[in-house]
């Protein structure tokens, strides 16, 4: 009976010390560490947060330009700008910009609110915010570049951009980092970015082929496009032709898809990119970054950056640069 009293002591002694040193307050002078609700911090700065697809991504711009639509601007960007609003998901949120290249909403960057940035650079040197304007106003799409991720030393990596018009005066966009960036030993280290001399390359020879094709027709068009001794192959660029219903109709470097219904093709990340295509061509043109096959370096999986263009309404063509080597 005394041992059993003797434990009861010792027990009790135990947790009256350990209760005591859970409840107790700082020492004067000190402070208990301070935890930023996790809603408050950049998706950047948490690096547990799951990674978006480009799909996912995609889907929640057009969700916000929904939602610019339905609302007056002044709320729309207020919610933008919310950094506990229902516009940052993850490591997804929605900035927007004027025509002009001025900030109008972010999150978390609201220092930049107000501030024209159509002269700044990313790491590399590309206007981004230029080629990010640019591919919105013809509607929508991507742009590669490269920026600081804080989640990662603030190292400096590649970020896919996609973009929507919401109107003649201003634009939504949001991002990913590396997800266009399959492993190292699928693809080359550097990436396309679609800025520059290369941007108007594109450009310009998809509208020679849409000019062609509305001077000559469809059939007379799309024959000239799978023609390897052609006139529209030039080097490693090449026209590819689709109709709305995702029906290949040039693809000179694979003839065999020829007749072949694509719509619901993804590229190995598992994004559609031809829905995509078929998304841009519709707005009239627009940009497109995938993963295919580079007929020029023994079918290796590479990204490509592609400038898509309606011809007619009933179909479109294509044409893209290789990330480099």
């Amino acid at each position: 009976m005394r041992s059993r009293t003797v434990f009861l002591l010792v027990v009790s002694f135990i947790l009256f010390f350990a209760t005591a040193g859970c409840t107790q307050t700082p020492a004067a002078g000190t402070q208990a560490p301070a935890t930023a609700p996790a809603a408050a911090q950049s998706p950047s700065q948490n690096a547990t947060v799951q990674a978006a697809t480009q799909d996912e991504m995609v889907a929640f711009v057009q969700e916000a330009v929904a939602y610019a639509k339905a609302n007056v601007k002044e709320k729309a960007l207020a919610g933008f700008s919310d950094p506990n609003g229902s516009f940052v998901r993850g490591e997804l949120y929605i900035y927007a910009y004027d025509f002009n290249g001025t900030t109008i909403a972010h999150p978390f960057n609201p220092e930049k609110i107000g501030v024209n940035r159509l002269n700044e650079t990313d790491a590399k040197g590309n206007y981004f915010i230029r080629d990010l304007m640019d591919v919105a106003r013809n509607g929508s799409g991507f742009v590669e570049f490269y920026y600081i991720n804080p989640a990662h030393k603030r190292a400096v990596e590649p970020k896919l951009g996609y973009v929507e018009k919401v109107d003649d005066t201003w634009w939504l966009g949001s991002g990913i980092y590396g997800s266009f960036t399959a492993p190292a030993s699928a693809i080359a280290a550097d990436v396309y970015t679609t800025s520059g001399a290369a941007n108007s390359t594109l450009t310009a020879f998809a509208e020679e082929a849409k000019a062609y094709a509305l001077k000559n027709g469809k059939t007379v068009a799309a024959a000239e496009f799978n023609n390897l001794n052609g006139s529209f192959i030039r080097g490693d660029l090449y026209i590819f032709a689709y109709d709305y219903n995702g029906t290949v109709l040039a693809w000179p470097y694979n003839p065999s898809q020829i007749g072949v219904d694509r719509l619901n093709a993804t590229d190995p990340s598992g994004y559609h990119h031809i829905r995509a295509m078929a998304a841009a061509a519709r707005n009239g043109s627009g940009w497109v970054t995938y993963l295919t096959e580079d007929p020029f370096r023994n079918d290796t999986f590479v990204n490509k950056t592609s400038y898509i263009l309606d011809v007619d309404g009933t179909w479109f063509l294509g044409t893209g640069s290789y990330a480099a080597s």
